[in-house]
């Protein structure tokens, strides 16, 4: 067969796709979906109304901070805090910043210009800085007085810090003279959370880096899904009760060497689309 006859061949098999299509597309576009999302910024304010789910999402990444240095905060705003349905038939849906693991989850020991993986080795660190000022006196010595206390940085917002108390002798002058001073030893964690830095911070509550203000809202109604009764999943024909999002697939026919199916989707759906609400175009 030569290239035209294949090319016939392929229009006539595209046009009777399109043909069924059209014949199937009646059963599903009575279902189109007047659903609107009302997008809400951080204080409750209203940026506007859309048509589909992942056009709200778009809006939310477009909400400006409220700080140059937080100008793209939201940005970030992508994953789902929390679901929150209401008595008026609506669900909020409530986009953060999400939890993340901060890079330093191990206790870290400050001493000079470096960190260090243990306390032995930052005590060690401390002696060799105060013997290289008198080197030609006795090495000094350093002796713990305490057991780690936390201070203000407790994790409860921020990360953790806490002080161990210690005694250092030293030798100084041309008589190497002996002085001691009492200070203290620092060891820090979870203050390292992912870039963009300072966007988020630990928080013990969450056992995460998180940022509790940075938040946007989806509502929505949830008209498909009678949820009563059910706990989670999909229910019905299907219904996904835990968004109200109502799940429909048709096959429309079934060949050897080529098949038609669609999905409808009433929570993510176009208001218009080539098979109907909520469902893929041919392409």
């Amino acid at each position: 067969m030569n290239a035209t006859g294949r090319r016939r061949i392929r229009n006539s098999i595209a046009n009777f796709i399109a043909g069924l299509a059209a014949i199937a597309s009646p059963t599903l576009s009575a279902q189109e979906s007047d659903q609107v999302f009302t997008v809400y910024d951080y204080e409750n304010r209203l940026i506007g109304e859309y048509k589909t789910q992942a056009e709200a999402e778009s809006a939310i990444r477009e909400i400006p901070g409220p700080f140059e240095f937080f100008s793209d905060i939201f940005s970030y705003a992508r994953e789902i805090k929390e679901t929150i349905h209401t008595e008026d038939g609506k669900v909020r849906i409530v986009y953060w910043l999400g939890l993340d693991q901060p890079t330093d989850l191990e206790w870290r020991y400050p001493m000079g210009d470096q960190y260090f993986d243990n306390e032995a080795d930052a005590l060690q660190e401390q002696i060799a800085i105060t013997n290289s000022n008198f080197p030609h006196c006795a090495v000094p010595t350093a002796v713990f007085t305490g057991g780690w206390e936390a201070t203000w940085d407790n994790g409860d917002i921020g990360g953790e810090r806490q002080v161990r108390p210690y005694s250092l002798t030293y030798f100084w002058g041309d008589d190497c003279g002996a002085e001691v001073i009492h200070t203290e030893l620092d060891r820090l964690r979870k203050n390292e959370c992912p870039s963009p830095p300072l966007y988020t911070f630990w928080m013990n509550s969450y056992g995460a880096c998180v940022n509790e203000w940075a938040v946007a809202s989806i509502v929505t109604t949830v008209s498909e899904c009678p949820t009563q009764g059910a706990s989670s999943g999909l229910v019905g024909n299907p219904c996904d009760v835990k968004t109200g999002e109502k799940v429909q697939n048709e096959e429309d026919f079934e060949l050897d060497w080529v098949d038609l199916s669609r999905t409808y989707r009433s929570g993510v759906a176009y208001s218009t689309g080539g098979f109907g609400a909520g469902l893929p175009r041919l392409v």
